[in-house]
């Protein structure tokens, strides 16, 4: 349809305003003569895409994490830590994914608070291949002001790779019932392959080397 959108990860940068014909997309190719698709490699693509477009969680866990249609980074959803709801701090927990045989991995995501009390609130992204019973982080950020921004993460360290019990997750510390949170657009792209420079809803902003 018309708004149908496809992502993937490409296997070298492409600036602004430029194109690349190195890439190919296949759909529905039944014909004899049709070309086919090259074999699949365990190594392409994005580990992980999530943007919560259909009005869920889905296999995410959550502890006052909801699916909400207000305000959103892009297109229709986001998940987002509503007013008033639950205890701290508050947790979103992606399903397990395999890095078995996939190396490079590389997190990109956008994310928001707001703080309308005037203490200190507390957002981190982190990774685990053990559950959660030891964190590694990727990013957090301490403050007293809203903020909002889009983060491209350095490589996550070769301790995230060859996992079969991969996970990432969000918490959120709030002084206040009132303050929220929200993120939207993750992907973790493996073979060290840096996800589109611009978007829907801003550019990245590189955070280093983890």
């Amino acid at each position: 349809s018309a708004t149908t959108k496809v992502h993937f990860a490409t296997q070298a940068s492409i600036n602004a305003s430029n194109s690349s014909t190195d890439y190919w997309l296949y759909y529905g190719a039944s014909s004899a003569n049709a070309a086919s698709p090259p074999a699949s490699s365990s190594n392409a693509g994005l580990l992980v895409f999530e943007n919560w477009e259909s009005g869920s969680l889905g296999t995410w866990t959550a502890n006052g994490w909801t699916v909400n249609g207000s305000s959103p980074f892009d297109a229709s959803f986001h998940a987002d830590v509503p007013s008033g709801t639950g205890g701290t701090p508050l947790d979103l927990k992606c399903a397990a994914a395999s890095t078995v045989g996939k190396t490079g991995l590389r997190p990109r995501w956008a994310w928001r608070y707001t703080n309308g009390a005037g203490g200190p609130d507390t957002v981190a992204f982190q990774w685990s291949t053990n559950d959660f019973a030891g964190t590694n982080a990727i990013a957090s950020l301490t403050s007293t002001t809203a903020y909002t921004d889009t983060k491209l993460a350095g490589l996550l360290p070769a301790g995230a790779e060859g996992q079969a019990n991969f996970k990432v997750r969000w918490t959120f510390s709030r002084s206040h019932t009132s303050d929220t949170a929200s993120t939207d657009m993750l992907r973790i792209s493996v073979n060290n392959i840096a996800t589109d420079a611009t978007s829907a809803f801003g550019a990245e902003q590189d955070i280093g080397g983890m």
